[in-house]
């Protein structure tokens, strides 16, 4: 039987449920895939202050 390894650094007092981990992967079909929209405006960072390990988001400017 083949062995299966899965690798996690984690956050020292964090708990991870390895069940929800699998059942939250992109192999899993069933689940739909969240991508956030992050707008601002002309010389404003791009990128969203409240970043988190594990997020999609894409960066879209306003029109001026």
């Amino acid at each position: 039987m083949a062995k299966k390894v899965i690798n996690i650094t984690g956050t020292k007092g964090a708990t991870y449920n390895l069940d929800e981990i699998k059942k939250d992967s992109r192999s899993n079909n069933e689940t739909p895939l969240v991508i956030q929209i992050h707008t601002y405006k002309k010389g404003e960072n791009p990128n969203p202050s409240n970043l988190k390990k594990g997020q999609m988001w894409m960066s879209c400017r306003e029109d001026d």
